[in-house]
């Protein structure tokens, strides 16, 4: 009950683009990813400017993240 009519999904470093065909089968509307370099140590600024960047590109107005070590680093950036 989000409200909304799409939930797109976004999958960041190594393995992203295989993440994000995984992703897919879950019915989000978009998966987006990066396989780029900078996201490979999973240091959380690049990671947040990735993150800025899908959610810009999906033209969201919300963004979540999983409960874990990465997402709480991450998305307070």
């Amino acid at each position: 009950a989000w409200g909304k009519s799409e939930i797109k999904a976004v999958t960041l470093g190594a393995g992203a683009g295989a993440a994000a065909q995984e992703a897919a089968a879950f019915g989000f509307a978009e998966v987006y990813y990066s396989e780029a370099a900078e996201l490979e140590n999973s240091l959380a600024s690049p990671m947040a400017d990735a993150v800025a960047q899908a959610a810009q590109s999906a033209g969201a107005d919300t963004v979540v993240a999983s409960s874990t070590s990465v997402g709480k680093d991450v998305m307070p950036r």
